[in-house]
Parts: C-alpha cells; sequence; structure tokens
C-alpha cells in the first residue's frame, strides 16, 4: 500500500516507489545503479589497495551493468582481494551469486575461485565475448546461429513487415556483434548471417 524509500548503499534516500518495478523497465537498472555506485567504488579501492600492496604491474578495475559486475586484476591480486569484494558486496544487503561467477585465467592452477566457475578459454562480459580467440570465434558462431532461428518464419509474412523485422530485430544483433569484437574474429559469422539472410529473402 504505502511507497517504499529507495535509498542508497549508504543508506541516503533518493526517492520513493509506490509500486515497484517490472521486469525490464528501464528504471530498474537506473535504481540498482544509484544503490550500487557506492559498492562499485569501495571494491574498486579494495583491488587497488592489494595491486598496490603487491607490488602488481597487471591493470585492475571494476564495471557494472545493470545487476552484472566484472572486476579485473591479476591471479595474485585475485586471491588476495576477491573474499574480501564477496563480504563487501554482502554487507550492501545484497546476495552474491556464485554459481554465476567466473574466474577467467590463464593458469588454472595458480587460482583460488572461491568456488566460483574457473575458465582459461573465454567468458562473456556485459554481453561480449572475451578470452582466446578461439572462444570469442565459437561464440560469435553460436550467437549467429541463435540469431538465426527463427529467420525462415520471415517468409511466412508481409515482404514489407519482413523487412522491418530484419532491419529492427534480426540485423541489430549481428551489427553489434560487429562493433565489440575484432573483424577478424567474428567475419566469418557476419558472412554466415548474410548468405542466410539472403537465402531466405
Amino acid at each position: 500500500g504505502r511507497a517504499t524509500g529507495l535509498r542508497t548503499a549508504s543508506g541516503e534516500l533518493v526517492g520513493t516507489s509506490a509500486t515497484g518495478v517490472r521486469q525490464g523497465d528501464p528504471m530498474a537498472m537506473l535504481l540498482y545503479a544509484v544503490g550500487f555506485q557506492s559498492v562499485l567504488k569501495d571494491i574498486q579501492k579494495c583491488i587497488v589497495k592489494h595491486q598496490t600492496e603487491l607490488g602488481s604491474a597487471l591493470p585492475v578495475g571494476t564495471f557494472g551493468y545493470a545487476d552484472d559486475t566484472s572486476v579485473y586484476m591479476s591471479n595474485r591480486v585475485s586471491n588476495a582481494a576477491t573474499g574480501e569484494i564477496l563480504k563487501l558486496v554482502e554487507a550492501s544487503g545484497l546476495r552474491n551469486n556464485i554459481d554465476k561467477g567466473v574466474v577467467l585465467v590463464y593458469d588454472r592452477s595458480n587460482v583460488n575461485s572461491f568456488k566460483m566457475q574457473v575458465q582459461t578459454e573465454g567468458v562473456k562480459v556485459l554481453g561480449n565475448p572475451v578470452g582466446s580467440a578461439e572462444h570469442i570465434r565459437a561464440y560469435c558462431d553460436k550467437a549467429t546461429t541463435a540469431m538465426l532461428r527463427s529467420s525462415d518464419m520471415l517468409r511466412l509474412i508481409h515482404p514489407q513487415s519482413a523487412m522491418m523485422i530484419l532491419k529492427q530485430v534480426l540485423n541489430t544483433q549481428p551489427v553489434y556483434l560487429a562493433r565489440v569484437v575484432d573483424y577478424d574474429l567474428v567475419k566469418d559469422s557476419l558472412m554466415q548471417f548474410d548468405d542466410r539472410i539472403d537465402e531466405v529473402l
């Protein structure tokens, strides 16, 4: 019944919500970002502190999008900082989803994964493939194949409607891949996509 106060992780009131936000509502991400920003800053301070203490020359950083958080750091910094990062997130009132957590390393033998999955080939970060060339190519192949699943349905509708769906829906996904992935790694997948769309048209 009554409006709920919306607070940052530090407790500052930033607004009220009478009905909450629905799945997919753009306000959900904004409200999450407002509440989680101070936690992201604390995580950044934590990894920089450990980087300095360990004398690691490798870069470190933290970024978040909606409810996904990515942190990059060396194995040594990760081993020292990850437990502290998990505690920072829990202290903010959020729950760590260890089952979805992934650690990407070159050498599996020297990492404390804190029960998260350990990958040596690659992972997906904010919807983008990161890792070895083989991993990125395989990701692009899988993504374009998934994009093409509904392409046969275009034959069942009026050509003008089909072109609108192709331009506004189907084509946006490979265009995004072309922007975020090195062209040499995505070109075969894009050519496969174009060939299949040509067949359908």
